[in-house]
């Protein structure tokens, strides 16, 4: 359970990052996360671009399992 909810950006966030990791595009859904975790917008575009270069590489190899 969480112990708060997602702003309804927060939610819009989420959804487009498991749509686009559905369609099979992992590394365009981790660089769509940049802009809503930077403070800046310069920031953003800069996580944007690492987190492309590095995101492919978070894929898990199953679905996600509960603790």
């Amino acid at each position: 359970m969480a112990a708060c909810r997602l702003s309804p950006y927060g939610r819009q966030v989420q959804r487009r990052l498991a749509e686009l990791i559905r369609v099979g595009r992992p590394r365009r859904a981790y660089a769509a996360l940049g802009p809503a975790l930077a403070a800046t917008a310069a920031g953003g575009r800069r996580f944007a671009a690492l987190m492309r270069l590095f995101g492919g590489s978070q894929r898990p190899d199953g679905p996600p399992t509960c603790w």
